[in-house]
């Protein structure tokens, strides 16, 4: 583990803190994508399980972490932070599932949810089949030369 990681579970209590770290082991190549994303989970996903702003829904089969989300709720923003399904079992509907627990939690059919230009081409459809439409599309908002699709808002007026 990384200090900073060190540093977070030690000053947090209960809240499931092994399945908090083996989720940012499956999720942690997702950097690739937002550069800060180590920093974001550990002072921001981990602290806000504390104070309910966010939330982590993992889907598990034995000691294994398949499909992850995490969602965010506050007064300003009820968002769709992260999806990820381990490629093996992409397309037996774990995303669908995480994705109508997310909306239940957020208390909205359609909250907020970007995505890399990279991801796309993987999430375009489910996103358009379960009523989710792109209303920005953002270039080098989190990375330089790339685009970031917003669906269900505007990212840009809650982030900058």
């Amino acid at each position: 583990m990384t200090e900073l990681q060190n540093v977070v579970l030690a000053t947090l209590s209960g809240a499931a803190l092994p399945e908090v770290a083996e989720v940012y082991t499956r999720l942690q190549h997702l950097d690739a994508y937002y550069p800060d994303f180590e920093r974001w989970y550990w002072q921001s996903v981990v602290p806000g399980l504390l104070d309910g702003t966010r939330t982590i829904r993992a889907i598990r089969s034995r000691d294994r972490v398949l499909a992850v989300l995490i969602a965010k709720k506050t007064d300003e923003e009820r968002k769709l932070c992260t999806l990820w399904v381990d490629e093996i079992y992409a397309g037996k509907g774990l995303g669908v599932r995480l994705i109508n627990e997310g909306r239940q939690w957020v208390g909205s059919n359609t909250p907020l949810a970007s995505v890399p230009e990279e991801r796309m081409g993987e999430l375009s459809g489910i996103l358009g089949r379960m009523g989710f439409v792109v209303t920005e599309a953002l270039e080098s908002f989190y990375r330089p030369g790339k685009t970031e699709y917003v669906f269900n808002g505007r990212l840009s007026t809650i982030n900058g």
